[in-house]
C-alpha cells in the first residue's frame, strides 16, 4: 500500500479570526449558511445519481460541516434527471461530458465559503472529473481534501481526465492539500466505464499535492481491509466510493489531514423564571483525539423585549471560561450567549444559545362579583394553563400536579383558564364573602414544563366587608335597563347614562362591571370600559341574543351591590332603525297607520334630529322608513302619502291596499282618538301651512311647519313646483324642514 505523506505547511494552516472581529453567518449560493470556520463538501455524484458515499456525507456532517450532493453537471441536481444541464455520457451515449453550467455553478458557491472555512471536493465517475476541474479552477484558495473515485472524462475513457489539462494544468494542482484517488482495472465488460479500465492505470501523475494517497484497488474489501467472502470479489466502477474499506481509508485521511476545527455546542436555548439561578453547558468535539480544546462565553447582548434590538452589556457568567458556567437571572429579558470551542492549533468555531428570562406572573383584580372575584394573570406563556389558588391564612401549600409552592396554607383551587395566544388570562373564583371583613389570599401559577407563580394578593378592604347584601328592587346604585337590538358587523358604543337615569348616582364610591348571565365573559366582540361606565364594539361577529349583567358596587362603609340585566340582540342588517320587514311600520304593531307619522313627526319635534344611533332601545320605534341611516320628514311623509293613496284608491272605486286607518288630508280627520288629534282647514294647494299635532302624552303642543305640500291628484300645481332641489315626489311634493318652536 502506498503510504501518504503528510506535507502541510504552517502557512497553509487555516487562519483563524479572533473572536472580537468573529464574522456573521455566510450564505452560500446552493449550498445555505455556513459559519466562519465551518468545513464545507462537495459531494458530486457520476452519471443517474450514482454513487458517493452517504456514510462518508454522514461522517462529514456529524463533524459539523456543511455537505452538498451534487450531480455531475448540475450543483442543483442530484439524480441525474434528463432536465439536469449538459449530455450524460454513458455506455450507450458515450459523447464527450459538458459540465460547463456546473463548474459555472460551484464557482459562485466557493466564492462565497468564508476564507477559514475547509473546502472538501469528493466525486465519482464524471463527477470526479468535475471535481478535478474544479480544483484547478479554483487557484485563489486551497482545496483541504480532494478525493477522486474511479473518475471517468469525456466520452466515458479514463485516459481522458488523468490526461485533463483545464486552466493549463496537468495532473492535480498544487492548491490541493490532501489528494485521496481510488480507482479498479477490471474488465470493461464487467464495469461498463472507464472503457479503458483494464488498460489504463488511475494514478495522477504529476501530482501537485501537499498530501496525497493514491492507490489501485480490484477486490471488494471488509472494513478491515479483507476481500469480502463471496463468489464475485471483483471492486466494480460503480461501487468503488461505498467499498467498506475504502470508505474507512477516506475517513480517516479527513480526520489526519484535514483541519477540522472542533465543533461548538452551546446546547439548547432555555426559558426560565425571574430570580432564578441558571447554568448554561456547552460542548465541545474535534475528530482529532488528540486535540485539546478550550472554552470561551461571551455575552451577544441583551434585550428586554424580542423586538429590541441587542443591548452590549457586561458578561453575566460567574466563569466565562468553563465548559458549564453559572449566572443569576434576575431580570426579565433575553440574553444571547456565545460559545467558541478552541482546538491546540487555534481552530476553532462558535455556537449561540439563548436564555430567556420570563417576568414573573402578576396577579391583580378586575371586578367584584356576587360571591365572586374576577382577577387578571399578566406576564405569562402563550398558551399555558393558570391557575389561580385561594386561603385566608399565610403559610405554605405544594401542588403536585403543578409541581409547584404557593405561600398560602391549604390552598384550594379557584380556577383554571387558558392564556390562549396571549400572555394574560382572567379567571373568576367563587369565594364566600363574609360582613367581618375576613382577609383572603390570591396567588396564579402559570402551569408548564416551568411552571412559575406570581405574587400574593391579598384582599382586605379595611375590616369592612366587601359585599354585605344586595340592595333592595328599588335600587340606589342603577336602574333598570333597556334590552338592546345592534347591528351585525357594524361599530357600536352604548353608555350606560344613555340607558338608565339612575347610574351611581347615590353612593360616590361605585364601581361597574359587566358580564353575561351565568358569571360569563362577555363575547370577545363586545368591551365594557368600567372607569367610562360604557360598552363598545367593533362589530358584532354573529347573529345571537345573550343576557347582560351590569353590577354596581359601592366599595364604601355600605359596601352594596346591585346588578340590573338586559337582552342584547344582533340583527342581520346593519341599519337597526329601518323595520326591513313593513318600512311603514314604525312602531311594529303589525299595521300601517297614521300614528307611524306621528311617531316621526313628534321625534323631529323633540329635537331627535337626523343622525341615529348604531343601537336601538327594544321600545324605541323604526323611524328610518327610506332606509338611509337618517330621520328626516321624508320618512313621515312616506307613511303619509301611503295612507293618502288608500283614500285616493278608495275613492275611486279601486280595492283599497291592506293598511289601516286611511285618511283624507283635506278635511278634518280625527286619527286616534286614544292617542292624539290632528285638525286642519281645507287648504289652498299652493300656500304655506302650519299643522297643530298635540299627543296625550305631550300635553305642550309641538308645532311642525310645512312650507308647501301638494295634493297627488292636482298635477298642475305639481307641474308649476319650480323648487326641485329640496323636493321629494311620492304621492305628495313636500318642501320642508322641520322646526321646534
Amino acid at each position: 500500500m502506498h503510504r501518504p505523506t503528510r506535507k502541510l505547511l504552517a502557512s497553509r494552516l487555516l487562519c483563524v479570526e479572533s473572536l472580537e472581529t468573529r464574522r456573521m453567518l455566510a450564505f452560500v449560493p446552493y449550498v445555505g449558511e455556513v459559519s466562519p470556520g465551518q468545513p464545507v463538501a462537495f459531494l458530486s455524484n457520476g452519471g443517474n445519481g450514482c454513487c458517493v458515499s452517504e456514510v462518508v456525507g454522514q461522517f462529514l456532517r456529524d463533524s459539523g460541516a456543511v455537505v452538498k450532493v451534487t450531480q455531475w453537471n448540475d450543483i442543483t441536481n442530484i439524480d441525474g434527471s434528463p432536465t439536469a444541464a449538459g449530455n450524460d455520457p454513458g455506455i450507450f451515449n458515450p459523447v464527450p461530458s459538458d459540465a460547463t453550467t456546473f463548474l459555472s455553478q460551484i464557482d459562485e458557491a466557493i466564492a462565497a465559503i468564508p476564507e477559514d472555512s475547509p473546502l472538501l471536493l469528493l466525486g465519482h465517475s464524471w463527477g470526479g472529473n468535475s471535481m478535478l476541474k474544479t480544483a484547478k479552477l479554483t487557484t485563489e484558495r486551497n482545496i483541504q481534501f480532494l478525493g477522486l473515485y474511479d473518475p471517468v472524462g469525456d466520452g466515458g475513457f479514463r485516459s481522458n481526465v488523468i490526461n485533463d489539462n483545464t486552466n493549463g494544468i496537468s495532473g492535480i494542482p498544487a492548491n490541493v492539500d490532501y489528494f485521496f484517488n481510488r480507482w479498479q482495472q477490471n474488465s470493461v465488460f464487467f464495469n461498463g466505464v472507464p472503457f479503458d479500465s483494464s488498460s489504463r492505470s488511475g494514478e495522477f501523475i504529476p501530482d501537485g499535492a501537499a498530501a496525497s494517497d493514491q492507490l489501485r484497488q480490484d477486490e471488494a474489501r471488509n472494513s478491515d481491509g479483507t476481500v469480502v467472502s463471496s463468489s464475485e470479489t471483483r471492486l466494480r466502477h460503480s461501487l468503488v466510493p461505498n467499498d467498506d474499506f475504502i470508505e474507512v481509508q477516506t475517513i480517516d485521511a479527513i480526520s489526519n489531514f484535514v483541519p477540522f476545527p472542533p465543533l461548538a455546542d452551546a446546547g439548547a436555548d432555555q426559558i426560565v423564571n425571574a430570580g432564578q439561578t441558571v447554568t448554561v453547558t456547552g460542548l465541545g468535539t474535534d475528530i482529532n483525539p488528540a486535540d485539546t480544546l478550550s472554552y470561551t462565553w461571551q455575552v451577544a447582548g441583551f434585550q428586554a423585549t424580542p423586538e429590541a434590538p441587542l443591548q452590549s452589556v457586561a458578561n453575566p457568567l460567574a466563569d466565562p471560561n468553563a465548559p458549564s458556567t453559572l449566572f443569576n437571572a434576575s431580570s426579565p429579558g433575553i440574553w444571547t450567549f456565545d460559545l467558541t470551542v478552541t482546538d491546540s492549533t487555534g481552530r476553532h468555531t462558535t455556537d449561540r444559545m439563548t436564555v430567556t428570562i420570563r417576568p414573573t406572573p402578576t396577579l391583580s383584580f378586575v371586578k367584584l362579583l356576587d360571591e365572586q372575584l374576577e382577577l387578571q394573570v399578566v406576564d405569562v406563556e402563550p398558551n399555558t394553563d393558570v391557575v389561580i389558588v385561594w386561603g385566608t391564612e399565610a403559610g405554605s401549600t405544594y401542588l403536585p400536579q403543578y409541581d409547584s409552592t404557593v405561600s398560602i396554607a391549604n390552598a384550594t383551587v379557584g380556577t383554571t383558564v387558558s392564556s390562549g395566544d396571549g400572555t394574560q388570562a382572567n379567571g373568576i373564583v367563587s369565594i364566600p364573602f363574609t360582613p367581618q371583613g375576613q382577609t383572603f389570599r390570591f396567588q396564579a401559577i402559570s402551569a408548564g414544563l416551568n411552571p412559575s407563580v406570581s405574587q400574593v394578593l391579598p384582599l382586605n378592604i379595611a375590616g369592612v366587608p366587601i359585599i354585605v347584601t344586595p340592595v333592595g328592587e328599588s335600587g340606589s346604585l342603577i336602574g333598570e335597563l333597556p334590552n338592546v337590538i345592534v347591528p351585525l358587523d357594524g361599530a357600536f358604543g352604548i353608555d350606560l347614562s344613555a340607558m338608565s337615569d339612575v347610574v351611581g348616582n347615590v353612593a360616590s364610591n361605585v364601581g361597574f362591571a359587566a358580564r353575561l348571565a351565568g358569571n360569563q365573559n362577555l363575547p370577545n366582540w363586545l368591551g365594557f370600559d368600567a372607569a367610562g361606565k360604557r360598552f363598545h364594539s367593533a362589530g358584532a361577529s354573529v347573529v345571537d341574543q345573550w343576557q347582560v349583567e351590569v353590577s354596581a358596587i359601592d366599595i364604601g362603609s355600605s359596601s352594596e351591590l346591585e346588578t340590573r340585566s338586559f337582552r342584547l340582540t344582533v340583527e342581520s342588517t346593519s341599519n337597526v332603525w329601518h323595520n326591513a320587514s313593513e318600512p311603514l311600520d314604525v312602531n311594529r304593531d303589525q299595521e300601517v297607520a297614521p300614528l307611524d307619522a306621528l311617531i316621526i313627526l313628534n321625534a323631529l319635534a323633540r329635537g331627535t334630529g337626523n343622525s341615529l344611533n348604531r343601537y336601538r332601545f327594544e321600545n324605541e320605534a323604526s323611524f328610518d322608513v327610506n332606509n338611509d341611516d337618517l330621520v328626516t320628514p321624508v320618512d313621515a311623509l312616506q307613511v303619509i302619502n301611503a295612507l293618502n293613496r288608500i283614500h285616493v284608491s278608495e275613492s275611486e272605486g279601486a280595492p283599497a291596499p291592506s293598511m289601516a286607518n286611511a285618511i283624507d288630508l283635506r278635511r278634518r280627520t280625527t286619527l286616534h282618538p286614544s292617542e292624539f288629534e290632528r285638525e286642519w282647514n281645507d287648504i289652498d294647494p299652493k300656500a304655506s301651512v302650519t299643522r297643530s299635532i298635540v299627543s296625550a302624552s305631550q300635553p305642550d303642543p309641538t308645532t311642525l311647519a310645512i312650507e308647501r305640500y301638494w295634493p297627488l291628484a292636482d298635477d298642475d300645481a305639481l307641474n308649476e313646483s319650480t323648487s326641485s332641489e329640496n323636493s321629494v315626489e311620492v304621492g305628495l311634493l313636500l318642501i320642508a324642514k322641520s322646526l321646534r318652536n
